[in-house]
């Protein structure tokens, strides 16, 4: 058992673990991204797909145009940042921007919906897969007002147009991020629908 050597912990660097956890997430995000743009590219994918109907090239996510509000549901959690290493690593913010601003809005053009919410309420409702503790502000989100934006549901994304809430739940079955829409005035029946 000499082999074996006693590290105390005064001697882990966990500035370095944090560092490359992050990096780990960081590289997880991309590799998820680029394996849905490579998938789509994929000349034969429609009829892989048809055989194989569980796996798909899309990312899945999914808009429901409904009479007071527009819900968008992304699979998964919101990628994980630190704001204040954003201006460190540029070329990773933009790509997780330039993906999920241009699905979003591809998605809410596809569907056709002719709303525009004004004074606009979002709620962005996390549904977490465990009870690990999650900070609100480590996840990636200026995407979404972003993708509302280009998409035209909203005017543009001030405070004057624009009011939000987060909130999380647990679903240990299909974490998922949901963002509703709506124009604030309505927010008395909005949250009606939640009874």
């Amino acid at each position: 058992m000499e082999y074996i050597r006693h590290i105390p912990v005064e001697a882990w660097n966990l500035v370095e673990q944090d560092s490359q956890l992050e990096e780990s997430l960081k590289n997880l995000e991309l590799s998820k991204i680029s394996l849905i743009k490579s998938l789509r590219q994929f000349r034969n994918w429609e009829d892989l797909s048809k055989e194989t109907p569980k796996i798909n090239n899309k990312s899945n996510i999914e808009v429901q145009d409904n009479e007071d509000y527009v819900k968008i549901i992304i699979p998964g959690i919101l990628p994980y940042v630190q704001l204040n290493h954003k201006l460190k690593d540029k070329n990773y913010y933009r790509q997780l921007n330039m993906f999920y601003v241009g699905e979003i809005t591809r998605k809410i053009t596809e569907q056709d919906i002719s709303k525009e919410f004004k004074q606009a309420f979002v709620l962005i409702k996390q549904f977490f897969p465990d009870l690990k503790i999650r900070d609100f502000d480590n996840q990636f989100k200026s995407f979404i007002f972003n993708a509302l934006r280009y998409s035209r549901l909203i005017p543009d994304d001030s405070w004057e147009n624009l009011t939000y809430m987060e909130c999380g739940e647990l679903d240990r079955i299909t974490p998922r991020t949901e963002i509703t829409i709506t124009n604030l005035h309505k927010l008395g029946d909005f949250f009606s629908i939640f009874d």
